[in-house]
């Protein structure tokens, strides 16, 4: 996952670079990193290595359910509300 996020990150900074036409495309796909970051370095981090293992945690934890598009989790120490790992893995992809 982390080749994958810093490959997201050099995409970032290459569409910066072709003009503020794709500003908002670029706003998305930085708000859907920093909840994939997030994830993957949080003390769950090992479940968000891998995008299976990701999904296979999330299901399995009830934190996003097989027939909902979005789920929401808050972080427990700062109560800031975090998007869960799947449907944000797809809109990175889809961006």
């Amino acid at each position: 996952m982390h080749h994958y996020l810093e490959a997201c990150k050099q995409l970032i900074s290459l569409l910066n670079q072709l003009g503020s036409t794709l500003t908002p495309a670029v706003k998305n796909l930085e708000e859907s990193l920093a909840v994939m970051d997030f994830h993957v370095s949080s003390n769950k981090g090992i479940h968000y290595e891998i995008i299976e293992r990701m999904i296979k945690y999330e299901v399995k934890c009830k934190i996003v359910r097989k027939k909902v598009s979005i789920t929401v989790s808050a972080c427990v120490c700062c109560r800031t509300r975090f998007d869960s790992g799947c449907p944000t893995a797809v809109r990175i992809v889809t961006s």
